[in-house]
Parts: structure tokens; sequence; C-alpha cells
């Protein structure tokens, strides 16, 4: 079957993407042939001159709300839509597959309507993180005819039995992890299929990908899938399930073979964290070194007492270049809400053993957490500044969201967030949440963040983002030199 994979924006700009690369891998292994149609990067070189970067996070509202996305963004995306979906069609697919996030499903809904409106027979699916029920109910999308069937969390398997399915014609009912109309022609979601087994899947597609056009020359690859922790802020632990692991022996052959392929040797591991399984971290390190492979690597990684001088020397050894923490907070009552399990003197000590080590320290920040008052701000501060000399990027992200199935969402009322008598949250300024009483809302969450950028903007050797880098700015970086 010919299957072609599209990648509607936005999602990130830095190297291509790994969620459509493994799904192509999954199905080039069962005999398909696919194309990958990555229109996300192409819309990005097409818009990348503007003063304002669409594509920046600060945007992140303009693509995940509809109505938002449809005032705001479609209207610069709508004249170009049509010669891309017109590109798909000319190589003559037989399905249509869709990796969706948040920040892309509603111009992947676009680019979809446009595609069946030209051939109403073809099939398309969606999957994705963004592709989930919550989204697709609530976008309508079975009800507009821009979809026929949804794959709901980890796609390999049962992407591949839908497609299969299709191929025959045949329903999709008992098809496990999918979402479709019935026989009823009722929108019905299936029984979650069993977590896959990570050793035993194809490895990623990237024939299609011309790394030239990302922002880095890097790959992305995949280490695990979930998280060991289970914060209440974060839906990607719950959507994956459970943590689970590829071998080091499995990982180091797959980076062995993309460089006998001449593709980057800078691998950005796509994970939640890179020390979720520490023997293997262990093994990996190791056998990069005893491979002799001279390549660079790096990724998010869990604040943890078990990240210890002797191990981060020997990842500095196999070419770990940075490691980015979730750190969130300097606060330990708001870590504590968050369910971090770690300490603050913790998170010190490892930031500073992973600068000594020769790694580069990249921090997250959240603003603006429910239990957050002006003393806890202060205490984030007060940490940055104190460890300000360790640190080489600082990702700021906005203020504070409730994102769906999160415990934060599930039970806003633990949080102290304002909800109605029926528990529902309740918007309040700028229809943002609130906590009861009003002490946080989205004024507060934003002059704590401009607060925040400003105190790094006095700082010339530390990067903050979503700004980036500054003309002339002494930036404290490590040569990603190998070290055998």
């Amino acid at each position: 079957m010919r299957i072609a994979l599209i990648v509607a924006p936005a999602w990130s700009t830095l190297t291509a993407p790994l969620g459509v690369a493994s799904m192509a891998g999954a199905y080039k292994a069962a005999g398909h042939e696919v194309k990958v149609f990555d229109f996300n990067i192409r819309l990005w070189n097409m818009f990348r001159h503007l003063p304002d970067d669409m594509w920046s996070y600060s945007n992140f509202r303009a693509w995940a709300n509809e109505e938002e996305f449809e005032r705001l963004t479609l209207p610069h995306l709508a004249p170009k839509i049509p010669s891309l979906v017109q590109e798909v069609l000319a190589w003559g697919p037989e399905l249509v597959g869709f990796s969706l996030y948040d920040t892309s499903i509603h111009c992947g809904r676009v680019m979809a309507l446009q595609l069946k409106a030209q051939r109403p027979e073809l099939p398309v699916i969606y999957g994705g993180p963004g592709a989930s029920p919550w989204n697709v109910r609530r976008g309508r999308d079975f009800e507009r005819g821009a979809v026929d069937a949804v794959v709901v969390g980890e796609g390999e398997l049962s992407g591949l039995e839908a497609v299969e399915r299709l191929s025959r014609q045949s329903d999709l009912e008992g098809c496990l992890g999918t979402l479709h109309r019935g026989t009823d022609g009722q929108v019905k979601q299936e029984r979650a299929r069993d977590n896959i087994h990570l050793n035993e899947l194809p490895l990623p597609y990237f024939n299609d990908f011309d790394f030239a056009q990302y922002r880095e020359q890097s790959l992305p690859i995949m280490m695990s899938r979930g998280c060991v922790a289970k914060c209440t802020f974060c839906s990607e632990t719950r959507y994956w399930n459970k943590f689970r692991f590829r071998e080091a022996d499995h990982i180091v052959r797959e980076m062995a073979q993309n460089m006998a392929q001449g593709r980057p040797s800078h691998y950005l591991v796509a994970d939640s964290l890179v020390n979720g399984n520490f023997r293997v971290l262990g093994e990996l390190a190791k056998k990069i070194v005893d491979e002799g492979l001279r390549l660079t690597w790096g990724g998010y990684a869990r604040i943890d007492r078990r990240m210890t001088p002797e191990l981060l020397k020997s990842m500095r050894q196999s070419g770990c270049s940075y490691l980015s923490f979730g750190l969130e907070t300097g606060s330990q009552a708001v870590m504590d809400l968050m369910e971090k399990h770690t300490q603050v003197d913790v998170a010190k000590q490892v930031i500073r053993d992973t600068y000594f080590a020769g790694i580069e320290v990249h921090l997250n920040i959240v603003v603006g957490f429910p239990n957050e008052g002006e003393k806890e701000f202060q205490e984030t501060l007060d940490f940055l500044t104190e460890c300000r000399a360790f640190i080489s990027i600082i990702n700021t992200g906005e203020t504070c969201a409730i994102p769906e199935n999160t415990p934060m969402w599930s039970d806003p009322a633990r949080f102290g967030i304002t909800t109605n008598e029926r528990g529902e949250i309740v918007y309040g300024v700028n229809g943002e949440w609130e906590s009861m009483g009003g002490a946080n809302n989205a004024l507060v969450r934003r002059d704590r963040l401009l607060r925040l950028r400003a105190l790094l903007d006095s700082w010339d050797d530390v990067i903050w983002y979503p700004r980036g880098p500054r003309p002339q700015q002494r930036i404290r970086r490590f040569l990603p030199e190998f070290h055998p």
C-alpha cells in the first residue's frame, strides 16, 4: 500500500520529527511503500524571514486554540496549503496519515479536509499525542469528514492493523488502540493496546528528510518511552502509560547504522528523561566509548542524587554535551506539590556536578504553579542566582497552564484552583485559570514571568528561551570534543 505521512505545523523546527519517522519505519518493515511530507519544516522555511517567529512557543495559543488559529494563523497559511495538498495527491497515495500534536491538529484538519474534498474515498488516519479522543471529539473531525480512523496512544502496532484493515476495506471493530466509526455510525473508542517492547521495533526511517532544512544538524533518537515520575503538571508521562526502555546495545547499533549512512552525528534524545534506567545509561556511555563512536548527544534528565560525578564523567566521555533538567522551581513547597520527589539541595549539587563534568546545564522553569506565592517565586529567583555560574540555558516557557489528562486537570480543587459546584475549572482574567481568592491569576503569573526574564536579561552569560542568544552575548558553552 502507498502511504503518505504528513507532519503539519506547528511542531519543533530543531530536527526531523521522530514520531513520524518511527511510524514510517514500522510501515516500511511491514512491506508498505511510504513517503514522508514534513510540511511543518517546509512552511517554517517559507515564513522564517518574518520578524515574529510564528513557530515560537510564545505563539502556542495561536496554533492550539481553534478560534485563535483560524483568526491569527490560518490567514497566513491558507495560500500555501493547496499546493502542498496537490503535492501529496500527485504522489498517488492509497492512504494518508497525519502525525499530530496539540499545536498542529487544527492545521492538520484543514489539510485533511482539502484532501478529502478532492478524493473523498482516500482513507485518512490521525496519530500522535495531539490526536487524543478529547481533541478529536471537540474538533468534530469525524462529523466534518476529515478522518476515518484515529490511532490513540502508541502507534506502531495499532497503526499497522488499522492500515491492513482499511486496505481490505474492512471495518475497525475490535482494532485495539483506535477511535473510529462503529457499524452503527457512532464514534467508538476501542480498548487500549498493550505496550510495545521497544527493542522489537524497526528503526526509524529518515530517508525522506532533508536535514539541511532544520535549525540544527542533529538526529532524534529514542532510548525510552514514558517516565519514572508522575509530576502533577505533566500529561506526557500518562500518555505512554508505563516507563519502558531500550537496551544499550540496541541504541548503539542504531547510532552506528546512522553514522554509516552519513547522517548527523549529534543526537537529541527525544525522551521524557535519559536517566529513567541508570543501568542502561551507564552501559550506553561505556558502549559508545568502547565502539569508538565519535558523536555527541544530550536530552532531558530528572534531578536525582544518583547522577554522581563518576556517572557524569562517563557520560561526558561518551559525548554527552548537555543535559536539560526539569527543575521547574527553586521552592521546596512547590516541588512537593508538583510531586518531583527530590530536594532543592540535591538539585544544586547535581547542577554543580554536571557543570564540573564538562556537560552544559539547561534548566526548565514553570512560572505560576498554583501554590506558588511571592515567597516561593523569590526562592526560584534566588536558586537561579546562586547557581548562575553553572547554567548555560534556561527555558522559561510561558506561564503555568493546566494540560488535559493531568492531576491538575482532573482534581483542580486539590491544587486550590477555582472551580464551580460541578468541580469544573472556572476561568477568570484573560480566560485563564486562577487560584481560589484570585491570588494567583493570569496577571500575577505574567508579571512573574516578565520579572524572571528581566533578571535573566541582566545576565550576559546565560541564554534564555524563547528569546535565544543576544548579539555579542558571552555564552558559557562546552566544546563537544570526544574524550576516549
